[in-house]
């Protein structure tokens, strides 16, 4: 159960991380906040927040507790 928790966790950090730099424009900035450097790096990194954010749902529906 603490590794379904941690494994959760370690989720949500990285679909807040890239999420924060998407609202960001390719080549961009926002206060602190920078986007990717070109559209296809932007385009890949899209792609890997809707399979972390499928896994955070297994994870999620595995755990016996709401996390």
């Amino acid at each position: 159960m603490r590794n379904l928790a941690a494994e959760a966790r370690s989720l949500r950090s990285r679909i807040g991380r890239i999420g924060q730099r998407l609202q960001v424009a390719a080549n961009g900035r926002c206060g602190r906040v920078r986007g990717y450097p070109t559209q296809a790096e932007r385009w890949q990194k899209q792609r890997c927040l809707q399979h972390l954010i499928a896994r955070l749902a297994v994870v999620e529906q595995r755990s016996p507790m709401a996390i």
